[in-house]
This record gives C-alpha cells, structure tokens and sequence, in this order.
C-alpha cells in the first residue's frame, strides 16, 4: 500500500515536471508584441493570433514580416512559387512613337543680284556669228536721231537722245553715226572687205557677215567725238568723248558692245582672247537697257556672257 503511494507521487512528480517543460517550452516559442513593437513591424499581437485561428496566411495581412514569422516560428520559407507576391503591376503598353523625318533646312541663300529679265524681250537680241539673223529683218520702226540723223530702232530713241545729250552737257562733242543697216548693205561693205584681199574669217573680226552685224538690229550704233571717216581704237580711245561715254553708258541702258578685254583681235592682228569674235570697238555702244547695262557694268560682261548667266 505505502509502495503504491510512492509510485503515485513519482509519477505526479514525473507528470508535473513534463508540463512545466512543455508550458514554459511554448513560452518560450511563442511570438511576442515585443517582437513586432518597433520600425515596419509595429503592430497588436492579438492580430497575428486572430489571423491564425481564421486560417488567413501570413502573407495576405502582412506581407512584409512573412520572413520575421518564419524566423519566430522556426519555419523555412515557402518557396518563392508559393509565397504570394505583391499584385504585379500591369505592363505599360509599348509606346509608339510615330517616326517623323525633320530635313534640315537648307541654308539660305544669298539673294543673287542677277536681273530677272526675260530673254525673249526685243533688248537682249543677241546677234552674232552663232545667232544671225534673218535677211528680211528690220526694227519694227526706224526713227532718225538728231543732229546727224542717224537711223535707229524707235524704242531706243528716247535713251539715245538723253545719252548724248549728257555728253554734250558735260561739255564734251560728240558723233552719231552708222545706226541701222539692212543686211543688203552689211552684205556690201562686207564684201568691199573682201575686195581689199583679207580673207573670209579676216574680214569677219572686222566687218560682220550679213545677217550677224547687230547694226541691222537697229539697237546699235557708232558714237565718236567728232565724224570720222574711218575709225581706229588707237585714236578713239583716248579721248575725253569716250572716256565719258564709256563710263557712264549703263546710266542710259547701254554697253560697249566689243570691249578689249573680250573682243578677240585688235585692227593690227594682235591675239586676245576672243569671246565676241568682234575686233576692239570702242565706239560701238549696244542698247539692253539700264537694268541690265549696270549689271554688265559693275561684273565687267559682254553681252554673250551676261546671257549665258540665264541658260
């Protein structure tokens, strides 16, 4: 009897012993409020015992300790496949940009000071060599220019007149001489030329062919100091008459139709480079009117190179 009661107690003192550990074990590993009592993780205990006796996991209320849980409860992690992440946000649609090609702008060009003139006008007939003319050609209207009564294109009489009339006023004489002439006369003085022994392209640099002379234009004409039988650069050219006429014959719209520099040879056969194919003349004056006068002028052009600035 006194030994049954022995083992009763041992086992009570066995019994006991069990619970105290297993009680104070779970004390131990138990989660606390001082675990999650600071920073990101502050919030009541009693939630977390809430949430687990409902079976909502730890992820769904507090995503952000789910590694804090593991750790207090001495769980490994789930795997990543079944720790429910943060909603993804939804992909951004791919922007497309429309693709617009910008060109450049071109560089602005400096404003050519080039007439804008149309070939076609009566002014810049171009008479030579390579440009002859028709035989039956005359000016539309033939008028005579005082005082010599020299023969000209009727639509240049009025710039003629005011030309020389500024030579007289500055003092200076001044002739008028061989306007207008039908082919059949270019035909005959040419021929005299001939008759004198120069040969057929001789006599061209001095006399034009019929049908190339632009005096059959009616837009040209000899203008000298004083009536000169026959004329030579060598006693024209230095004088006061033509030293204005040269200089100031764009203000009237006219040019020196055969300047040295482009008019291939002198009257003594001397070679230049040759562009009109006309010899020296500095007493041939061309009309073109002002505008295009002044800009042959100020470029230093013959009346073949201004026009080829236009084809």
């Amino acid at each position: 009897m006194r030994v049954n009661r022995a083992v009763r107690v041992f086992l009570g003192i066995i019994l006991l012993a069990i619970f105290s550990f297993y009680s104070y074990n779970r004390y131990v590993t138990s989660p606390k409020s001082s675990d999650f009592d600071s920073g990101d993780f502050i919030f009541v205990y009693s939630d977390i015992r809430d949430m687990l006796e409902k079976g909502e996991s730890i992820e769904d209320r507090y995503p952000e300790l789910a590694d804090k849980y593991y750790e207090l409860y001495g769980i490994e992690a789930e795997s990543a496949s079944e720790i429910p992440a943060e909603e993804a946000a939804p992909a951004e649609e791919p922007v497309v940009v429309e693709e617009i090609t910008v060109m450049p702008e071109e560089p602005e060009q400096p404003e050519s000071d080039l007439p804008q003139i149309d070939l076609a006008d009566w002014k810049y007939m171009l008479v030579n060599a390579s440009h002859p003319l028709d035989g039956s050609y005359a000016p539309p209207e033939i008028v005579n220019v005082s005082p010599s009564q020299c023969p000209v294109d009727s639509r240049i009489q009025t710039d003629l007149e005011a030309f020389l009339q500024g030579c007289t006023d500055a003092g200076l004489p001044v002739y008028l001489s061989s306007g207008y002439r039908a082919y059949s006369e270019q035909d005959y003085l040419f021929q005299r030329k001939l008759g004198q022994g120069y040969t057929y392209e001789g006599a061209s640099t001095i006399v034009a062919p019929p049908g190339t002379s632009e005096h059959q234009t009616g837009l040209a004409c000899d203008i000298t100091d004083v009536y000169r039988e026959s004329k030579s650069w060598e006693t024209l050219e230095p004088t006061a008459t033509f030293q204005w006429l040269n200089e100031h014959c764009a203000e009237y719209g006219f040019i020196l139709r055969y300047p040295k520099e482009k008019s291939g040879l002198y009257y003594d056969g001397s070679a230049l480079q040759t562009i009109t194919g006309i010899v020296y003349e500095p007493w041939h004056f061309r009309y073109v009117g002002v505008e295009a006068a002044t800009y042959m002028k100020e470029h230093d052009l013959c009346l073949e190179e201004f026009i080829a600035l236009y084809q």
